[in-house]
């Protein structure tokens, strides 16, 4: 692991602010904008690739939602849905491809369990100080 540039760092603020602007509004073009603005300073930040993908992914799924209620898809449309559709499989296949993979769930909770003690430590260590006499 290294540590990020100030490019980086800010990267991945713009990221955060993405990620809550979904969370209160949802996906539209300032969450698409905000996300590809950063993947152009920083290309390979995989947590900005799995945000692209996942807005694609919403955006096909809202699409081929909408068509399946209607009876199908309109003239003229399929393109667009499948031009949507392989936006979000180049999307995902592209991080897939630089390297990531989910963490095995056995690693994840020997990392929790890891974090949780250290975090116990830490406080055991504070009131421990806290109650010295001078």
């Amino acid at each position: 692991m290294d540590t990020l540039s100030k490019k980086q760092t800010i990267v991945h603020c713009l990221l955060d602010l993405a990620k809550g602007y979904e969370r209160k509004y949802g996906y539209d073009n300032f969450y698409l904008q905000s996300v590809e603005l950063a993947l152009e300073y920083h290309p390979n930040n995989v947590v900005g690739l799995m945000m692209k993908s996942n807005y694609y992914n919403a955006l096909w799924y809202y699409v081929k939602t909408q068509q399946d209620n209607s009876g199908g898809i309109p003239d003229g449309e399929l393109e667009r849905t499948k031009e949507i559709y392989l936006n979000a499989k180049e999307s995902y296949d592209y991080v897939k491809e630089i390297g990531y993979s989910d963490m095995p769930e056995e690693a994840y909770i020997k990392w929790l369990q890891s974090v949780n003690k250290e975090k116990s430590n830490n406080k055991y260590n504070t009131i421990k100080q806290a109650l010295k006499v001078k």
